[in-house]
This record gives C-alpha cells, sequence and structure tokens, in this order.
C-alpha cells in the first residue's frame, strides 16, 4: 500500500461513527463541544537550572485584606479594646517617670501641666500691743499699797504718755524708770493680769536702784527672757512667785531699795561684797512673811542694826558683818525675844568693835552660857 493510500484509511476511520480515538477514547460527534484541550504537567525544572530562571511569585493570602481594605486581617471590639488599653498604660507610665525625675532635687515644672502660680506665704501675725493705759493701774496700785514706798506715788503720774521714753533717764527716780521700762520697754508685754507684770517691775526697779548697766554680771535681765531666768532670781513658776535675789560680788552700788517688799514671797536676799552704802530699810524687810535669809555682810553699809527686820517671826540668818554699822546689837529682838514668841537667831555674822557693846555681841549660847561672836 502505497503512503497515499494509507492516509486516505486514517481518515476514513477518524471521520467513521463510534470510532475511537488513538487514546481509547470516544470520539466526538458532529456539532458537540469539543473538551477543552487538557494541560499536561510540566515537570519541575531539574535541579541544575540556570541562575537566571525566575520562580513565579505568588501573593500571600494574608495580605489580601491589606490590598483590599486597607487593614491586615479582621480585628475583633475586643482585640481593639485591649490594644487601647495597652497603649494608655504605656503613656501613662512614661508620663509617671518623666514627673518623677524631673520632680526630685528641682523646682522645674511640670512638663505635662501649665506652671503653677506660687501661694504667697502669709505674714506672720502676733498679738496686739498692750495698751500701757491698762498696765500702769495694776503697777500704781501694788505701790500704792505698799506703806514702804507709797510716799513716792505722789512723784507717779497717772498718765502713761508721761513716761514714754525715761527708762534711760539716771536722774529720775528708780520707780519711775522702771514704770517707763515696763509700759513701753519689756519686749514681753506682760497683759495687766499677768502674776509676774508686778515681779517684773519691782525688779526692774532694784536693777535701776543698784544701777544695772554697771553690774558685772546682767545675765538676762530687763529682757523677753521671764524673769526666773534673770541671772540670780530663782522662782516657784509654779505659783508665779519669786523666792530668792542672789546678787553676791556683782558690783551693786547704791542704797538697798525698800522696793524689795514688793516681792512679798522673798525667802532669801543675797547682796554680799558689792558696793553698797547707806542705811537699811530693815522695816521693810522685815514685812517680808517669808524672808528666812539676809545676806548683807562686806558692804559699806551703815548705821544702826535695827529689830524690826526679825518682825516676821521667820528670819534665822541675819550676815552684816564687815560693814560701817554703830549702835548697839538689838538683844530684845535678836537674842531674848518678848514672851518668847520668836525663836532665837541661829546664824548671825557682826563686827563687835564696831558695835557699842564690848564685844559682848551676839546672843548667849544656852549651852555655853556665853556670848558668840563671828
Amino acid at each position: 500500500m502505497t503512503n497515499e493510500e494509507a492516509k486516505e484509511e486514517m481518515m476514513l476511520e477518524k471521520t467513521a461513527p463510534g470510532a475511537m480515538a488513538l487514546n481509547g477514547a470516544p470520539d466526538v460527534e458532529k456539532g458537540a463541544k469539543k473538551p477543552p484541550p487538557q494541560q499536561t504537567k510540566q515537570p519541575p525544572p531539574p535541579s541544575g537550572s540556570s541562575k537566571n530562571s525566575k520562580k513565579k511569585c505568588e501573593k500571600n493570602p494574608d495580605f489580601k485584606d491589606v490590598e483590599n481594605t486597607g487593614r491586615w486581617g479582621s480585628i475583633s471590639k475586643k482585640e481593639m479594646i485591649i490594644v487601647g488599653i495597652v497603649f494608655l498604660a504605656v503613656i501613662g507610665g512614661v508620663v509617671a517617670a518623666v514627673v518623677v525625675l524631673t520632680g526630685n532635687g528641682n523646682n522645674a515644672p511640670n512638663p505635662t501641666l501649665p506652671p503653677r502660680t506660687p501661694v504667697p506665704t502669709p505674714a506672720p501675725t502676733f498679738p496686739p500691743e498692750v495698751d500701757p493705759n491698762l498696765q500702769l493701774p495694776v503697777i500704781l496700785e501694788a505701790v500704792e499699797t505698799n506703806a514702804f514706798i507709797n510716799a513716792s506715788l505722789a512723784l507717779l503720774p497717772s498718765d502713761a504718755a508721761f513716761y514714754k521714753g525715761k527708762a534711760a533717764d539716771a536722774s529720775l527716780p528708780p520707780l519711775v524708770r522702771a514704770i517707763s521700762w515696763s509700759l513701753y520697754e519689756d519686749k514681753r508685754e506682760p497683759l495687766p493680769n499677768d502674776p509676774f507684770l508686778v515681779p517684773r517691775f519691782a525688779l526692774a526697779s532694784i536693777y535701776y536702784a543698784f544701777s544695772g548697766e554697771q553690774w558685772t554680771r546682767q545675765g538676762d535681765w530687763l529682757t523677753y527672757a521671764p524673769v526666773c531666768d534673770w541671772d540670780g532670781i530663782y522662782c516657784d513658776r509654779f505659783n508665779a512667785h519669786v523666792n530668792e535675789v542672789s546678787l553676791p560680788d556683782n558690783n551693786l552700788v547704791g542704797k538697798v531699795p525698800a522696793e524689795f517688799s514688793m516681792l512679798s514671797e522673798l525667802i532669801s536676799v543675797g547682796l554680799h561684797a558689792n558696793k553698797l552704802t547707806g542705811t537699811v530699810p530693815w522695816e521693810a524687810l522685815g514685812s517680808l512673811p517669808t524672808l528666812s535669809f539676809l545676806f548683807l555682810n562686806a558692804n559699806k553699809l551703815s548705821g544702826t542694826i535695827d529689830g524690826s527686820v526679825r518682825n516676821n517671826g521667820v528670819l534665822s540668818t541675819l550676815m552684816v558683818q564687815q560693814n560701817d554699822f554703830t549702835g548697839q546689837w538689838p538683844r530684845n529682838a535678836f537674842c531674848d525675844p518678848v514672851d518668847r514668841k520668836l525663836p532665837l537667831l541661829e546664824n548671825y555674822g557682826l563686827d563687835c568693835d564696831e558695835l557699842d557693846f564690848r564685844c559682848l555681841c551676839g546672843c548667849t549660847d544656852p549651852d555655853t552660857q556665853r556670848d558668840v561672836c563671828f
């Protein structure tokens, strides 16, 4: 069979109804749709393919919604709330750290807040000044009711303005200077009902009478300090009583003032080893109901020794040696009290050669029946 005959025969077989294809599948009738040609799967290129061959890039499905919607996956409402809370917590932590770091040891304003306006500090308040016209009547009453100094009342006007600026004038009486200091210069400004108002005034008068500006030790005298803190002053603070004035060897000059009688609770007065002159106000000192110890020795005091100093009935110690006293020792008051109502003087010091007593001074010792001298 020739080649042409073979081709014709093959054509007849393809067109014959019910003929089978070479691969064994039934042939498609005329007019029927041909099935799409099947793509044959290409085998993967061998491992030794060329470097220039490129793989086909496929798009990651996780990024499809970013391209279409601008979001990366679907985020639920719960997830959005959690993310918001975490974000706010981070911001709060940063702010707190900045506040702590910038507020430690410096006055820089908080960077997250406007600077605060400083609040002005209120000025300190002080109690109003005491009216001198309220203090003066209390002081003048203390003078008036004291029988040993009330004679000076005529020199003491009741107008408080009279005393202003007179404390420094040494030519004025000590009482006037003391009133001036109490009304206008006492920084403590005691109220009229203050129990230490009169004692401060009385001690100020004693200070001026003894030329206190020349003292060796002034120790808070006439300062703001409580009177019980003044040098040589001892008190019963609870009852507001001055119990002792002790100013030995302190360059005191002048006379012993009767103003001591205003300190009605005195127990001891020590003025020894100074430069005191003149007579002693024995009766004024004897009016102090609790005065038990009186030291006047080693001065330049003169006059006689008066037994009225024991009028209070409790004076037990009297030192008057090394002075210029004259006259007789008052035995009746000191040694043989009337009706034996007063106890004997327990301790005393005398200068026998200065007294008209032929050195039979002092009191007789009841045990030895001899007079005693010191």
